[in-house]
């Protein structure tokens, strides 16, 4: 264990531009060696600051690619960047990607709707080709579009929240394959399609592109979780080398690409959805993760480059509940807060 008195290797997006109630505090942690920052909000508490930005109709506005977004997190993330909060920079332009129909439905209190929505062959999942290729003509034809008024770049924000989870079978190879092939077109497949689009089309200085990996997958995957954790490792691994080849200079590659957009990948828990309450009934909701605290957190990303994981980070989500008070002796707890931590 690292001693706390020890000083902390400053990242940017510790460097707050924005006054309380946001807090940041650090907590010594050993990971390989090294201490690493954990930055902790509540819900909805940068709803609460307060700046003077231009109202939203007068706001800059950016261009944002959701994929996979009538999933629950994907909804969350919509409706956020759909309805802009006081301390919004930027109004968002937001396209949406999925392979189901879009809906306009309730997330907490406000309704999203995409500005564009796409929907895709449901089988073209299952072809890294074509579903790269499919995204990649959906960009260019709002390039045709905008090509008279030189709009560059096309793109300012990518955001893969498409992804599923189905347990392992490592006893019966038929259904071990089908479960590997299905954890890789859903959790893998969506991220390394939007690479090709990164690279082309998203901006190079201020540009963010987000993929959500997954906690477990930090470590073994054993059992149930084998296939899920082998196709989010590989997500985890895709963002540290989008982050490595987007460097301005990358060692022992002639050609790099000169890009300094930020890849950050988002490691939640387990997510508290509907669908995962009802397959998981007898687990304690009151640790998994709100989508809506996540897609808080992305909101943040978007509008305040400063604060910002520096590119290539993967931020462990996770609940935390403590007791009110260290004398309590009924051991009253908290309210659970949403823990954003680099954990690599």
């Amino acid at each position: 264990m690292i001693a706390a008195s020890q000083a902390f290797v400053a990242r940017s997006w510790q460097k707050s531009i924005i006054t309380p109630p946001l807090t940041c505090r650090f907590q010594p942690k050993s990971i390989s060696g090294k201490a690493v920052a954990c930055f902790q909000n509540t819900t909805h508490v940068y709803s609460k600051i307060q700046r003077s930005f231009a109202t939203n109709s007068g706001q800059p506005h950016l261009r944002v690619l959701v994929v996979g977004c009538n999933g629950h997190l994907g909804r969350a993330v919509v409706s956020r960047l759909g309805n802009p909060t006081n301390s919004d920079s930027y109004r968002s332009e937001i396209i949406g990607v999925d392979i189901s129909p879009q809906q306009q439905q309730l997330s907490g209190s406000n309704t999203f709707k995409v500005d564009k929505f796409v929907q895709l062959d449901p089988e073209i999942g299952n072809d890294l080709q074509n579903l790269t290729s499919r995204l990649s003509s959906i960009i260019s034809t709002e390039h045709e579009r905008e090509a008279k008024f030189n709009r560059k770049p096309l793109l300012d924000v990518i955001i893969c929240t498409a992804g599923s989870f189905e347990p392992s079978d490592l006893t019966s190879p038929d259904k071990f394959s089908s479960t590997m092939k299905n954890m890789l077109c859903t959790n893998l497949f969506p991220v390394l399609s939007c690479v090709p689009l990164a690279l082309t089309h998203l901006n190079p200085t201020d540009g963010l592109f987000i993929a959500i990996g997954a906690t477990g997958a930090l470590l073994s995957s054993p059992n149930e979780t084998f296939a899920h954790g082998v196709s989010k490792a590989a997500v985890h691994h895709t963002i540290t080398s989008l982050a490595a080849t987007t460097k301005s200079t990358t060692k022992g590659v002639k050609k790099a690409p000169r890009k300094q957009f930020t890849s950050i990948g988002i490691l939640p828990g387990v997510l508290d959805t509907p669908s995962n309450r009802e397959s998981m009934p007898g687990e304690k909701f009151d640790s998994w993760i709100n989508p809506d605290d996540i897609a808080e957190e992305i909101g943040v990303w978007v509008n305040h480059k400063s604060l910002r994981p520096h590119s290539g980070s993967l931020i462990k989500v996770f609940s935390e509940r403590k007791k009110m008070q260290k004398n309590d002796i009924d051991g009253n707890m908290a309210p659970s807060k949403t823990v954003f931590r680099i954990a690599r």
